[in-house]
């Protein structure tokens, strides 16, 4: 048998991969939501110095521009910087609050040296002033950089600890994930072993049973469907056995009469031809019965009815020669009755075959009234293993009680040291 993927790391893989890409865009966003927040801050910050500045000028309009290590200022476009002052009338790269971003910021992730300022990209904030005036507040980069030791020290703690959150938070996460993929992947091995075994049918005591629903249900299907298929095969093993069982006694009258008919210098005998005929018939009607106990349902077609005196008549006949061999003797008691032809020439020809196939000298008694047939034979041992294996007591008991369940008849039997007795029971309306 080829072997296939495993679950386990399908299962387990997919999602580790469904979890490292949740942190991946979470930690992009933080990022980006971080970078968004810095802006914001500084926005407000530019903001709040213009307005500081705008009371100010309006108090007193010699107030120096702002000029600080982050930004400076400008009362008009004069003292801007010459770049500045061109980008002043193009569309902004990006509006944050009050303040927008001019020029190239594309280009802002190139290296660069850190001192050097920026002549591609600013920051503005624009404030109007009480005079019609407008302060323009840009970022310095003019200042260039100076060390934080202290604020550096507070910034690098704040990321250990971020990395420490992070990672106590994605080991348990990967753990969690390993025990998840254990508790699903463990009961679906358990099922594939089981299934493996289902050839042997164990007990349904032996049947897994499994927390979830849907593996419960899986089960129940697959225990379902090889006791179907055994069932299947069962039936068909049964007709072979019941088909092999029921044709002998007709193929045996067909060959004697067939025997009869070919003697040179003799006339046909219309009771031979009558007889093959009937046998015939028979056959293709056992067959037709065999087919439909092979099947799970649908209803067996019988020919017609018949009446219990006549078909008993027809059946001693056919068992003549071994009633002769065995030195038996018939006493019939039989009431007017009515029954489907093709069930009941199997059903009471396997009883009557039984009845004389086992029994020594004597009476057999047949006795039909109040919608029932019993049978009554001296019990003695079979003559002669192989022709008692022939006919099968045993095979031909368990076909009448097969035919008898399907039909809705009912079948008894008791013995005692002498005699051996079958009652058979009819429906209260024929078939």
């Amino acid at each position: 048998m080829k072997r296939g993927l495993s679950l386990i790391p399908i299962v387990g893989g997919g999602v580790t991969l469904i979890l490292a890409g949740v942190l991946l865009v979470y930690t992009r966003m933080l990022g980006d939501y971080g970078e968004t927040g810095a802006l914001y801050l500084l926005s407000m910050m530019m903001e709040e110095e213009g307005l500081y500045f705008a009371q100010r000028y309006q108090e007193d309009p010699a107030t120096p521009a702002p000029d600080s290590y982050y930004f400076k200022g400008s009362v008009g476009t004069a003292g801007l910087p010459p770049k500045l002052r061109e980008m002043l009338d193009t569309p902004p790269y990006k509006s944050i609050g009050a303040m927008q971003l001019l020029g190239n910021w594309d280009d802002d992730d190139e290296e660069e040296d850190d001192d050097a300022p920026s002549d591609d990209a600013y920051v503005v904030v624009r404030q109007p002033l009480a005079d019609g005036k407008t302060l323009y507040l840009y970022d310095n980069d003019a200042a260039g950089s100076i060390d934080t030791p202290l604020s550096d020290a507070i910034i690098d703690a704040r990321v250990r600890q971020t990395w420490i959150v992070t990672l106590s938070v994605t080991l348990p996460s990967l753990a969690a994930v390993g025990l998840l993929v254990w508790f699903i992947v463990a009961p679906l091995r358990k099922l594939t072993r089981w299934s493996m075994t289902l050839d042997d049918l164990a007990p349904d005591s032996q049947r897994p049973r499994f927390n979830y629903r849907e593996l419960n249900v899986l089960a129940d299907t697959l225990w379902n469907s090889v006791t179907r298929i055994k069932d299947f095969s069962q039936r068909e093993e049964r007709f072979l056995r019941y088909a092999s069982h029921e044709l002998r006694t007709p193929l045996a009258v067909i060959g004697m009469n067939l025997e009869l008919l070919d003697q040179p210098g003799r006339a046909p005998s219309p009771h031979a031809l009558q007889r093959i005929r009937r046998s015939a018939l028979g056959m293709q009607q056992m067959t037709e019965t065999l087919l439909w106990l092979s099947r799970e349902s649908g209803e067996l077609r019988d020919d017609g009815h018949i009446e219990v005196g006549r078909l008993l008549e027809e059946l001693l006949e056919e068992q003549q020669a071994l009633s002769q061999r065995r030195g038996l003797t018939f006493h019939l008691d039989v009431e007017p009755h009515s029954l489907p032809q093709t069930r009941a020439r199997i059903i009471i020809g396997n009883l009557l075959r039984n009845a004389l196939q086992y029994s020594d000298e004597g009476v057999v008694e047949i006795v039909v009234r109040d919608r029932s047939l019993l049978i009554s034979n001296p019990i003695g041992a079979a003559q002669g293993t192989e022709e008692s294996m022939a006919f099968g007591y045993g095979l031909g008991l368990d076909l009448v009680q097969r035919l008898c369940q399907k039909s809705g008849w009912r079948l008894n039997y008791s013995s005692d040291e002498q005699r051996f007795r079958c009652e058979l029971l009819f429906p209260a309306t024929p078939d």
